[in-house]
Parts: C-alpha cells; sequence; structure tokens
C-alpha cells in the first residue's frame, strides 16, 4: 500500500509539469506557475489590442514598450495554445523565480 502511494505521489508531482512543446515556448528552471511573458513581432501595430484580444479579460499583469512589445499575463497551460499558434507572437517564455 505504502508504494502505491508513493508512486501516485510521484504521479502527480510530474502532472504539474508543463509539457508544452512548441518552437515558440520558452522554459525557465524555476518557474512561477501559469504566469507567462508574451512577445510580439516588431510588425505588431497594436501590441495592447492584440493582447486583449488573445486572452481573457484581467488576466493581463504589465505591458511592455521600450525594448520589446509585449505583456506579461496569467493563464493555463490551455490558454497558451491559441497565443503560440498566433502570428503577431514572437515567444512566450515562462515567468522565472530567478532573478
Amino acid at each position: 500500500m505504502m508504494t502505491f502511494r508513493i508512486l501516485l505521489l510521484i504521479c502527480l508531482g510530474t502532472a504539474a509539469v508543463a509539457h508544452i512543446d512548441h518552437p515558440k515556448y520558452r522554459r525557465a528552471e524555476q518557474r512561477v506557475e501559469h504566469e507567462y511573458i508574451i512577445v510580439f513581432n516588431d510588425n505588431v501595430q497594436d501590441p495592447h489590442a492584440l493582447a486583449q484580444s488573445l486572452v481573457p479579460k484581467g488576466a493581463v499583469i504589465n505591458f511592455y514598450e521600450k525594448v520589446v512589445h509585449g505583456f506579461n499575463v496569467r493563464l493555463s497551460e490551455e490558454e497558451l495554445e491559441p497565443i503560440l499558434n498566433h502570428d503577431g507572437v514572437q515567444s512566450v517564455e515562462e515567468v522565472s523565480l530567478q532573478s
């Protein structure tokens, strides 16, 4: 019975790890769960409007406009799929706990 519990805990622990496999996706060693930085391609004309069209209302944490055009967002992994496949998105990066 103890072996079953240990195996169950191992399986549950690995289920929480992100399994996103996409060329635009960048992993962090120590990530903040469900927080991502979305970077747009340089040709995106209105980053704010595109961000608001891609994510649910209230999901955006910060917008970035100086060095890159993009935003920081809190989403589930399932909500990332249409973002990863959007032509205007350059990359999606996990937010890191490391400074």
